[in-house]
């Protein structure tokens, strides 16, 4: 057996979801619940009913490469379509570093998968831990750059503050870096509740990861995106035509109509009314104010492990939330709000009556 992946831990989030009982409130698993557009998978089927469903070249059909880097501000010669954003995330760590001697730095609190893709390519890993209440801060981030250090991943908006980098902090960021990577996962960007879209980096030493799963309630169609940089393409086409061949040609034709008719953000409004409503019910609780995604940290009242009160909170109030352990934000607690809004309110009711009686 692959003694690397033997050693690697489980996840939080799906092991406090599978103690989920029928009839429990769950505030824990990030998915979309809001159904997606119709009309763009029913213009994707009758695409491949004439079409056939056919592999595309590897990288994806050209048209559909063209359309999300017109998207992301990237040629297409750059954009490879990939089976969701975590292949895309999955790749960026195996073209861009050198395990025998590279390390990658991980901006905490974070998505644990980036640490544990790291761990099963054989690639040293470090965190750095953005000071509470986690703003990000790109001179915090450079002062834990080493010589060893390739590259280094963020994502904005993140998963699970649901905070968002500042342009200005994510140009110092990149300058910095000079020519290390930068890997940034903008899987959530459609979903910022700030006056404008949340910035990109510059792009020539980024490898920026994206997809529909989040934006577009299409996480079970798995198609998402790796811009790189050209010197990368090469290992880019050569890893992902061996570990898949091409991304699903009809979720290509669905992201294409997606695209194509500018829909990426469709369903911003109604996640903002989501948001409106969390607000409300969060009084009386402390929490970091979400600017993107669709999660927020409620903090602990208490010195109480993270993991213990999540166990607590399923087992006494049927609420299912993920211990903010799991992506280095001790003290907190990770809810979801993309689920039926009553199921929220409810959720956070109990959660105030749980944290009532938490010393």
């Amino acid at each position: 057996m692959n003694p690397r992946l033997t050693t690697l831990e489980p996840s939080l989030i799906r092991e406090l979801n599978a103690r989920k009982k029928p009839g429990d409130l769950d505030l824990g698993l990030g998915e979309p619940v809001l159904p997606p557009d119709p009309t763009v998978l029913e213009a994707a089927l009758e695409w491949v009913t004439r079409n056939g469903m056919r592999y595309s070249p590897n990288l994806g059909f050209d048209e559909v490469r063209a359309a999300v880097g017109n998207y992301v501000g990237l040629s297409q010669d750059r954009i490879c379509l990939t089976n969701g954003s975590q292949q895309a995330l999955y790749l960026a760590l195996l073209t861009a570093l050198d395990p025998e001697h590279h390390e990658v730095l991980i901006v905490e609190p974070g998505y644990p998968a980036y640490a544990k893709i790291a761990q099963m390519l054989g690639i040293q890993c470090r965190s750095v831990h953005l000071r509470h209440p986690f703003t990000p801060d790109a001179h915090h981030v450079l002062a834990h750059v080493q010589d060893k250090t390739r590259a280094v991943v963020l994502a904005s908006p993140n998963n699970p503050t649901a905070l968002i980098w500042p342009d200005q902090q994510l140009q110092i960021l990149r300058t910095g870096l000079e020519d290390r990577w930068l890997i940034f996962d903008e899987v959530y960007r459609e979903l910022y509740y700030t006056p404008t879209p949340p910035a990109r980096p510059e792009l020539d030493h980024t490898l920026l990861v994206g997809g529909l799963s989040k934006c577009a309630s299409l996480t079970g169609l798995r198609l998402g995106w790796l811009g790189a940089p050209k010197q990368l393409m090469p290992l880019v086409l050569r890893a992902h035509q061996l570990m898949t061949t091409a991304a699903s040609t009809y979720a290509q034709r669905v992201a294409l109509e997606i695209l194509q008719r500018n829909l990426m953000g469709a369903q911003r409004p109604l996640y903002a009314q989501k948001r409106a409503n969390l607000i409300e019910s969060l009084d009386g609780l402390q929490y970091i104010e979400p600017e993107g995604a669709f999660y927020c940290l409620v903090k602990i009242p208490s010195r109480t492990p993270s993991l213990e009160v999540a166990l607590q909170l399923l087992e006494q109030e049927r609420v299912v939330t993920v211990p903010g352990v799991a992506f280095g934000a001790e003290g907190y607690l990770r809810i979801s709000w993309a689920g039926d809004p009553d199921d929220v309110r409810f959720g956070l009711e109990r959660l105030q009556r749980f944290f009532s009686f938490l010393t």
